[in-house]
């Protein structure tokens, strides 16, 4: 839906709505820890939910994103898990509307004018799109994106892992719960091959972070959570992302002391197409735009009151 141009209404949250929703849908906030991403890939064509037996696409969900009113978007563009609460309230009202069907709504007096309401809706804001917001073509939307994507709608790749660590200096109080913590670098070596041969040998990997690794992750059984290329030393990095899901490194040396990772889940880069941000940009362009637009659409509603045959009886009315 076209915000409405009567009343228009531009926000500070508006200003920020691309590089917000961006971070929902990539997963990822200022400030604070990865999680994973929603989707597997971007194809508007993923299935993202299905709603007995019947699936809704990610197309389908964004554009419904996108041509909320803009209060509902700064709503769920406030906080990280928006997306997700928008894909959630979206299949309860689908399950709402399909409740409304089984018990006969349609054939509800109200039904055909509430239905001619909207459609008259649908058809202004279609009408708006081919006149005052003609300015904001396909190449207006594109060169927005262009400008864009690499700031706001590139995933990165990112690595969830858990780690365990063995430092040649002793830390007081130890971290890990045995409180063997290795003294000098002999010693660091032989506890984490003892430790890599046990985890080869199929111990459980968090179980043993949380009785012997030295890092600050051993109470969380060494979990590190999603990281990127950047958040890692060099030497851990190109072995973690090197792992498959399930692998265990070899023990891996840095200026941090002895490291053994096990990668538990990958999440691959990509870029969110322009198919499925478009009407996002659009609906951005109009609020950046909002009191032009507004004017422009009172100038054309008054034009139209004069050149076609509209009679008000206003006395009519009731007060």
């Amino acid at each position: 839906m076209i915000p409405t141009l009567e009343r228009p209404r531009h926000t500070p949250a508006h200003r920020a709505a691309t590089f917000v929703l961006a971070a929902l849908f990539l997963g990822s906030l200022p400030g604070e820890a990865q999680s994973p991403g929603l989707f597997s890939d971007f194809s508007p064509a993923t299935v993202v939910a299905t709603v007995d037996g019947e699936p809704l696409s990610l197309g389908e969900l964004m554009l419904r994103f996108a041509t909320l009113p803009q209060p509902q978007r700064d709503r769920y563009m406030s906080h990280r898990e928006g997306l997700r609460d928008f894909l959630s309230d979206t299949v309860a009202n689908l399950l709402v509307a399909r409740e409304a069907r089984r018990l006969g709504v349609e054939e509800d007096p109200l039904y055909p004018l509430l239905m001619k309401i909207r459609r008259e809706e649908v058809q202004r804001d279609l009408y708006a799109r081919r006149t005052v917001l003609a300015p904001i073509d396909e190449a207006t939307v594109a060169a927005r994106y262009e400008a864009q994507k690499a700031e706001a709608f590139e995933r990165r790749p990112l690595v969830s892992a858990r780690h365990i660590l063995v430092t040649p200096v002793a830390e007081e109080p130890p971290p890990n719960a045995s409180g063997d913590d290795a003294v000098g670098e002999e010693a660091a070596r032989a506890k984490i091959e003892e430790i890599h041969f046990q985890l080869s040998a199929g111990s459980d990997f968090a179980e043993l972070a949380r009785r012997r690794s030295e890092d600050a992750s051993a109470g969380d059984g060494g979990d590190l959570g999603w990281v990127g290329q950047g958040e890692l030393v060099p030497a851990l990095a190109k072995a973690v992302f090197s792992l498959a899901p399930g692998e265990i490194s070899e023990v891996i040396e840095t200026e941090l002391g002895f490291h053994v990772v096990r990668v538990t889940e990958r999440r691959p880069g990509g870029l969110v197409p322009y198919e499925l941000v478009r009407e996002l940009l659009f609906q951005e362009l109009v609020g950046e735009r909002a009191v032009y637009f507004a004017e422009s659409a009172r100038e054309d509603r008054d034009r139209l009151v004069e050149e076609h045959a509209a009679e008000i009886f206003a006395e009519r009315l009731p007060w």
